[in-house]
């Protein structure tokens, strides 16, 4: 009998950000912190390695995967969904309320080996699904999200994968 792998789970809400000049879409929620693909193009990978750089020792020790917390994003989205008034110094829940899509997989693919196991992206797309709330997922592995996608038949997602080639002819 093989052991199920877990991963550190924390909360970290929605972000709006501008940073990413690159990105259409400013408004992300990552379901992981890391990336288990290693990109050398990716831009994310400095700023995922920047911020574990500076974690003290102990935490740099963890797996390089954290894992995001489906429970504190539906109690997050709970309260604001309730709320009626509008804070604009907290940009992330304007955004829930004017029901701009968010973007999951921003700075880390949703969609690593261990999902399989985890389900941490499933978990959190049923969160959003309770809302109907917009949802555009960018992936390099679609093919975890696939094995699921008939849980998913109506809801306000959409799917974005992408492949990098270095031969031309394979990327046509």
């Amino acid at each position: 009998m093989t052991e199920k792998t877990t991963i550190s789970r924390n909360f970290w809400r929605p972000s709006v950000t501008s940073q990413f000049c690159v990105c259409p879409i400013p408004f992300h929620f990552d379901t992981y912190r890391g990336c288990s693909y290693g990109c050398l193009f990716c831009f994310a990978r400095d700023f995922i390695e920047f911020s574990r750089r500076n974690q003290d020792a102990d935490k740099r020790k963890q797996s390089y995967l954290e894992g995001n917390n489906p429970e504190g994003l539906q109690k997050w989205l709970d309260r604001v969904m309730a709320s009626t008034d509008y804070d604009y110094t907290k940009a992330e829940e304007v955004a829930i309320k004017e029901r701009i899509p968010v973007k999951i997989g921003a700075t880390a693919d949703p969609f690593p080996i261990i999902e399989k196991t985890e389900r941490i992206t499933y978990d959190c797309l049923k969160v959003f699904e309770k809302y109907d709330y917009p949802v555009q997922i960018s992936t390099k592995n679609p093919e975890i999200f696939l094995s699921y996608a008939e849980d998913f038949i109506g809801a306000n997602i959409a799917l974005n994968v992408s492949c990098s080639f270095c031969d031309d002819d394979i990327a046509r």
